[in-house]
């Protein structure tokens, strides 16, 4: 597959378009990528109601979300292949003020720690984040409410807990970590712990109204290792660059998982699926495995149900 076949590019736009006039998005930018080439790319709507001429194209920021999470794992790995930690190290092992014992690094890797999903407060509500200190500190407050591995239990608490780590084993705050180690080997110059312009507004649409009132531009402090990233279209879809296998240490060929534990579940499906959706904004980056295919889709509000039909197109 080095090109799309004729007509395809034509329903592809067509999906975007229906979907961002079926569910009201105020933007929507998509794209297709095949081992690092950008294959097509469309954007429909706004990226700023401010300036309604003008759709997203690709070089525009998205928030990115939990997408981060893959960032941060992607480090854990690489200080594991240092030789900087094991994925069973506990985390007090690193951050010493822990109170909470036993929870690995496996553990907040898979979200199966059982600690509480949120740090300490209503910092969704507040838009108040904490800072390095302040999350420690709402780390040992906060509550283990399960057994570890008895289910998984998303942790936006463990993964920001996960970033500290990571910046006190290298000795620098995260971003300066996730610089130095993935966006400048990867040229991601357009991949970054802020907004940079020029990027997509963020907006919520009530069901009622149906009128976009924009989100604020929040700083997520030391939470941002769980959710603070932004990036444009095109590395949200290009996931088998070679330079990645550069920056990582692994080949772009080799087994995406390696099943470890009896209870795990026995059937490898050959698609990655990252995913976040919040009142403000959604991101989703599905890669194909078996084919190679990336599938990078930015909106600036809402959930679209793209993906999925993009996928479809592609792979009839």
């Amino acid at each position: 597959m080095s090109e799309l076949r004729a007509g395809t590019e034509g329903a592809l736009r067509r999906i975007v378009q229906e979907r961002q006039s079926e569910h009201r998005i105020p933007g929507v930018a998509a794209g297709v990528a095949r081992s690092g080439s950008l294959l097509w790319s469309g954007g429909v709507g706004a990226a700023d109601l401010d300036r309604p001429e003008a759709a997203p194209d690709e070089d525009t920021q998205f928030l990115v979300a939990s997408i981060t999470k893959t960032f941060t794992a992607v480090m854990t790995m690489q200080l594991r292949d240092e030789g900087k930690l094991s994925l069973d190290d506990t985390v007090d092992s690193f951050v010493p003020e822990s109170k909470h014992e036993g929870v690995t690094i496996r553990q907040v890797l898979s979200h199966v720690t059982g600690m509480q999903r949120e740090p300490v407060g209503d910092i969704w509500e507040t838009l108040q984040y904490p800072d390095r200190e302040q999350l420690v500190s709402g780390w040992n407050d906060a509550e283990r409410i399960l057994k570890p591995h008895h289910r998984h239990h998303y942790s936006n608490l463990s993964y920001a807990m996960l970033g500290e780590v990571v910046a006190r084993l290298d000795g620098r705050s995260y971003a300066d970590s996730l610089q130095a180690r993935l966006l400048d080997p990867l040229s991601l110059r357009r991949t970054t712990m802020g907004l940079s312009a020029p990027h997509a507004v963020g907006y919520y649409v009530p069901p009622f109204s149906d009128v976009p009132v924009r989100e604020p531009v929040v700083d997520l402090l030391a939470t941002a290792p769980a959710g603070g990233g932004q990036a444009q279209r095109p590395p949200l879809a290009r996931t088998r660059r070679p330079e990645a296998s550069a920056a990582t240490g692994r080949s772009h060929d080799a087994p995406v998982r390696v099943p470890e534990r009896l209870d795990e579940p026995s059937g490898w499906e050959a698609r990655l699926v990252t995913s976040h959706r919040s009142a403000g904004s959604h991101r989703r980056a599905v890669v194909q495995v078996e084919h190679a295919v990336g599938v990078g889709v930015g909106s600036v509000q809402g959930e679209l149900g793209l993906i999925a039909a993009v996928e479809e197109q592609l792979l009839a």
